[in-house]
């Protein structure tokens, strides 16, 4: 799903995700032969902004409506861990949760669909498919993950993704981190 947003930011319209993976693939097809074709092409990159979240945006969209949208493990969240790289513990004040475990089974494979909305309901996920939203993590490897189910499966249409994530917000020790359980 990383390599899916990175090319979704660049222009990209012709990407796809091969749900549950190389090894899931190989547990429902079987062994893979190995054809190499070279293709070549003339791509050329056009950003698009308005998938990306930078940390001036998060900062400013603390005081909106925007709804932050943490993708990490719930003890990561609520602030009984965190991971070596980020300097403090919690989560940007005002985020709801939808960890990855939320939305990947323990085969890999994405969770069906109605599974995926109604922990989205749980979550606090507004039902308004164009309200502004941004998902993060620790280093937005898991907010690929939330961004590509928000976007790609669940429909919200106004979702950025903040890659400096929680490794870039606990750096700087102005920005708030609330500890506990979310709203």
């Amino acid at each position: 799903t990383r390599a899916f947003w990175t090319l979704k930011v660049l222009g990209h319209n012709s990407e796809a995700i091969l749900n549950g993976g190389f090894e899931g693939w190989q547990k429902s097809h079987g062994a893979l032969t190995r054809t190499v074709r070279r293709a070549h092409g003339d791509f050329t990159a056009h950003y698009q902004p308005q998938i990306y979240a930078t940390l001036q945006q998060v900062r400013a969209d603390l005081h909106t409506h925007v709804v932050l949208v943490d993708n990490r493990p719930m003890h990561q969240i609520v602030g009984l861990t965190k991971a070596p790289f980020v300097a403090r513990y919690g989560h940007i004040p005002g985020a709801v949760p939808y960890p990855v475990t939320w939305m990947v089974g323990r085969n890999g494979n994405l969770l069906p669909k109605a599974k995926l909305e109604a922990l989205a309901r749980v979550a606090g996920f507004p039902e308004n498919h164009n309200a502004p939203m941004v998902t993060y993590c620790n280093t937005g490897h898991w907010a690929s993950i939330g961004w590509f189910v928000v976007t790609q499966e669940l429909g919200y249409k106004n979702v950025r993704l903040y890659d400096g994530s929680m490794t870039q917000w606990a750096y700087h020790h102005g920005d708030p981190v609330a500890v506990g359980f979310v709203n």
